[in-house]
């Protein structure tokens, strides 16, 4: 099952202590002044491990059912590790855009553009355009799939620091997504391939000869 991050309202996410996929119970917090007044301040308790994580709701409107908030206790990161086979100067990034989440939805949507930009150089392009670096790799046989997964990050990336492409409400909720996306690509385009030539190279020298043979021969 895919990481579903923690998001305001949301009745079933990865739990920020357990980090099960678990259902969640949401309730506003109270204060006394002459009787019982509503906060800002919502808990939701995790029914898998039953511990409360608390909320501070910023805004809302009416068109959403949700309003939009921000967990303000645990400071856990609450978006996926990076990849294992991730190289490290795309990690470093990578590990910022977690670090930053929570309180910057949009920087780290920024930040993982930077991760596809530094990605697409890996695989080996120029690594100055990425709309370019993408349509070089189409045509170099890169799945639809992968194809896709680069243009969402790079578009929202765009978006998420241009006034007015994206609502804030609408960067924090699809930036968690993004973390998983960067780790889809990483599997699909170093750790798989990584994980063939491997299985590949292991065959007996015969069997290799003999692929060799029928590959170079007419």
């Amino acid at each position: 099952m895919s990481h579903k991050s923690p998001t305001f309202k949301l009745t079933a996410f990865n739990c920020p202590y357990c980090n099960a996929f678990a259902h969640i119970n949401w309730f506003p917090l109270f204060y006394a002044n002459g009787g019982m007044q509503v906060t800002k301040a919502h808990a939701a308790i995790c029914s898998h491990c039953r511990k409360l994580s608390y909320w501070l709701e910023s805004s809302s409107s009416p068109e959403s059912k949700t309003g939009f908030g921000k967990m303000i206790y645990p400071s856990i990161k609450s978006t996926p590790l990076a990849h294992p086979d991730m190289p490290p100067e795309i990690r470093v990034d990578y590990d910022e855009a977690r670090n930053i989440m929570q309180d910057s939805p949009r920087g780290s949507a920024a930040l993982l553009r930077l991760c596809v930009q530094k990605l697409c150089k890996y695989l080996g392009e120029p690594g100055k355009n990425i709309n370019d670096d993408i349509k070089s790799l189409v045509k170099k046989g890169l799945p639809i799939e992968i194809q896709q997964a680069l243009d969402i990050v790079r578009v929202i990336g765009n978006n998420a620091v241009h006034p007015g492409e994206l609502s804030s409400q609408d960067v924090q909720q699809v930036s968690a997504t993004l973390f998983e996306l960067i780790n889809q690509i990483v599997e699909d385009t170093i750790a798989r391939p990584k994980k063939l030539a491997s299985l590949f190279s292991s065959l007996p020298a015969t069997a290799l000869a003999g692929i060799a043979n029928r590959d170079g021969g007419p």
